[in-house]
């Protein structure tokens, strides 16, 4: 369930981030485009306030006359300029409040599939959780069965070979006390990682009740 959501959000992520690097290529090409149209328009203005500069010197009516006309080709540029910069200033603006919902969408769906990627692994640590203690029931199952099958064969031999069976049996009582009682040489550590508490148990000589019939 979790896994099929978050391959569904995959999906609108990858859509999401190529709509906003779509969005970014447009707005940089905006910019790009204004900065050069700056650069004009600065120009441009340098050449009429050059020209006017020169029609105030000019020696006669026809020079007068060419330096009217370079002021009006300058002007013309100088307005072109203008509305160019003015129209897509706009556009860019729009563009960024665009790029800003994209950018939003996209950390909105991001966030979605970081959690659906937990929710993921959780399931995942679910599903292990569940078979360690199920397998440590089992184990603990068969302990307690052990030691109670252990018990009834010692009974048994107690009663049927007295003082021998005794002494065999203390000799291996012995053994496994002092192999269970010195864990740290046999390699076990403790583990108190969480709450020990709740996996700390005692084993006792058990059987069921359906084999004691």
């Amino acid at each position: 369930m979790e896994a099929t959501k978050a391959e569904g959000l995959n999906d609108q992520l990858a859509e999401a981030l190529k709509q906003l690097n779509l969005k970014e290529a447009e707005r940089s090409r905006f910019e790009v485009a204004l900065v050069q149209a700056r650069t004009w328009l600065a120009e441009a203005r340098e050449r009429r306030a050059k020209f006017v500069k020169e029609l105030a010197g000019a020696a006669d009516d026809a020079e007068r006359g060419f330096v009217e006309l370079e002021i009006d080709e300058a002007d013309r540029e100088v307005i072109s300029h203008e509305r160019f910069i003015e129209s897509h200033t706009l556009m860019l603006t729009e563009i960024v409040t665009a790029r800003n919902t994209l950018l939003a969408e996209y950390e909105m769906l991001n966030a979605q599939v970081e959690a659906a990627k937990k929710a993921v692994a959780l399931e995942a640590w679910q599903r292990e959780i569940e078979q360690a203690f199920n397998t440590a029931s089992d184990a603990l199952d068969r302990a307690r069965t052990s030691l109670g099958e252990l018990v009834i064969a010692a009974r048994k031999g107690a009663d049927a070979f007295g003082h021998p069976a005794h002494a065999w049996l203390t000799q291996l009582n012995e053994g496994l006390f002092g192999k269970q009682g010195n864990l740290d040489v046999r390699g076990f550590v403790d583990r108190y990682d969480y709450n020990p508490s709740q996996f700390t148990f005692v084993i006792k000589p058990q059987v069921r009740r359906k084999d004691l019939q």
